[in-house]
């Protein structure tokens, strides 16, 4: 899919200067968005990829708090512009601010394999598919824990 993004005049004197590195989406696991970005949890390169179309601009992140991302999976947006990005490697979930600055890290010690996301803006709840554990956590919309469900099982 071709969104029209370009890189800046700055970006492109750059490459010039130091080279090239070929940017692309490569294992898109996760999606979300809003009225001008996308948003896309991308194991196969380790990133979180911030697309804005209508800027012609495209950001990759590929570390939280200080820590290198491994295989974020999972992608959801919450109140105050917050990107919540679950790494089912890592057992954590990040929290970025809308520019993708980290503000906050999740680290639930039962949190095992977070697969899923889903914010819940009335109740200002994050909830997180754990896979390995068949459990859903709840989280405040800040990252408290406030209570986890057991799923099905076979």
């Amino acid at each position: 899919m071709d969104l029209g993004i370009q890189p800046s005049m700055w970006q492109r004197v750059w490459e010039f200067i130091v080279g090239t590195e070929e940017q692309w989406l490569i294992r898109p696991a996760g999606v979300t968005a809003e009225r001008r970005k996308i948003y896309v949890a991308d194991p196969g390169a380790q990133a979180l990829w911030i697309l804005d179309p209508e800027a012609g601009r495209f950001q990759k992140i590929q570390e939280g708090g200080g820590q290198r991302l491994v295989s974020p999976v999972a992608v959801s947006l919450g109140a105050n512009n917050r990107i919540y990005l679950a790494d089912s490697y890592l057992a954590k979930v990040f929290i970025f601010d809308s520019e993708g600055k980290p503000v906050g890290i999740i680290e639930e010690p039962n949190l095992r394999r977070p697969s899923g996301l889903a914010y819940d803006p009335q109740r200002d709840r994050l909830y997180v598919a754990d896979s390995f554990a068949h459990r859903v956590w709840i989280f405040s919309g800040d990252g408290r824990r406030t209570g986890a469900k057991k799923t099905g099982g076979l």
